[in-house]
């Protein structure tokens, strides 16, 4: 039995169980996507219905996997099959309802089921409909955000059970997408890679890449922990490098000149990350010793980076790895990026920075970021204050702007005390 007809036995099963449900079949992933491979890759399917799916017709899909192996031992494909059965309403809505899971894992009954970003760009893109009606109409594509928390989960993954190559055509399709915006499949991610030289280690990528196209002739598939974790640190770097992606959909306030004293004529006098001092906190350049407080006070908390364009520090030496990318910029004039130090503690409890600007209009776009343990106390205010202050009367901007994600309004209310509209 061909890959084909393996496909279309499995769908006429499934809708031989699901026939008064009005089941829509897709298959996507990498059988779409020309990336399949006996004995990587796995065949996705995803099966949603008119109404939520019936005990009896759950407890029939759920085996069913075993079932077609039992009927047909020599078949190779039967086992690969993976995805998610429910209505499309609990898809759609996100509520909880009985579903049917089939997992690299295992199979079993749930109450719900997630597709992924890179699995609903890939449906929506070049899915194929095995049977039913055709509503992918109702679906939203995934927003290049929710790409980017996609991707900082699977990184962490990769750094905590990274221990195979295939992590690494992970990451590598993680930072194409970062660039881009786009989907593709993971064996071009990754020869993507290797032209741009974007891998530490070259030949480790290279074996994944063989392994991805010739899995049956490469039986080990080991990989050092160390060279994913290296190439994490690249993508970590990536999320700094297109912020503005994400930033552009968020929601932007601004604050231009307006009768505040100046010194400055018509352009801007680049100053540097000079020390800046408040009541409370001293604004100064980052220093190497500053990575294990930046680590412990924000950086390793989810929480704090939610709504970030960058994903949690999994581990001190990406502080360090950080730090140490910002501190060379400090030679530029028109690098700014301080160390919020609390003056109580004399440490750091967050960071601000200009993340973007423009001499020809005068403008800079600041972000900001204050540990879990000093919100609602008036630190972030405190801080871009002093900034705005700075920007206009020191530097002589004609316009502040920052941008807060929709989901995150405290941000907004800070920009808001500000004077940002």
């Amino acid at each position: 039995m061909t890959l084909d007809e393996a496909m279309k036995t499995m769908a006429d099963e499934i809708v031989s169980v699901l026939s008064n449900n009005k089941p829509s079949i897709y298959l996507y992933g990498s059988v779409v996507l020309d990336d399949f491979k006996l004995g990587w890759s796995d065949i996705d399917i995803l099966v949603l219905t008119e109404f939520e799916i019936t005990k009896e017709q759950a407890n029939k899909l759920v085996n069913l996997r075993q079932n077609m192996l039992e009927k047909y031992p020599d078949n190779p494909y039967f086992r690969l099959f993976e995805g998610g059965m429910l209505s499309l309403d609990a898809l759609l809505n996100n509520t909880k309802e009985r579903t049917v899971y089939w997992g690299t894992s295992g199979q079993r009954i749930t109450d719900s089921y997630k597709v992924d970003s890179f699995g609903m760009a890939e449906l929506l893109d070049s899915g194929v409909l095995l049977h039913g009606d055709d509503i992918r109409g109702k679906m939203i594509y995934p927003s290049y955000a929710q790409m980017r928390d996609d991707i900082a989960w699977h990184v962490q993954g990769a750094r905590k059970h990274g221990a195979v190559v295939g992590w690494l055509l992970d990451i590598a399709r993680g930072i194409y997408t970062l660039r881009t915006g786009q989907v593709i499949a993971k064996t071009s991610a990754g020869e993507w890679a290797l032209e741009n030289n974007l891998c530490p280690d070259a030949d480790a990528m290279q074996k994944a890449v063989q392994c991805r196209k010739e899995p049956h002739l490469m039986q080990e598939k080991s990989i050092d922990n160390a060279i994913i974790q290296r190439f994490a640190d690249v993508i970590d770097a990536e999320f700094a490098n297109t912020a503005e992606r994400f930033a552009g959909k968020a929601e932007r306030r601004h604050i231009a000149y307006g009768g505040r004293k100046t010194t400055r004529g018509n352009d801007m006098k680049h100053l540097g990350t000079v020390t800046l001092e408040t009541e409370r906190l001293i604004l100064r350049r980052f220093e190497s010793s500053d990575a294990e407080a930046m680590f412990n006070n924000w950086a390793s908390d989810a929480e704090v980076t939610k709504f970030l364009t960058w994903p949690a520090h999994s581990d001190v030496s990406v502080s360090k790895a950080v730090i140490g990318s910002w501190i060379p910029l400090y030679n530029n004039l028109n690098h700014y990026s301080w160390a919020i130090v609390l003056k109580e503690i004399s440490q750091p409890i967050g960071s601000i920075a200009v993340v973007d600007q423009r001499d020809d209009i005068r403008m800079v776009h600041i972000g900001y970021c204050i540990g879990r343990k000093w919100w609602r106390q008036g630190y972030a205010s405190e801080s871009l204050a002093e900034l705005i202050r700075f920007f206009f009367e020191d530097v002589g901007v004609n316009r502040i702007e920052s941008r807060h994600d929709p989901r995150n309004p405290n941000s907004g209310k800070v920009m808001q005390k500000c004077g940002l509209k």
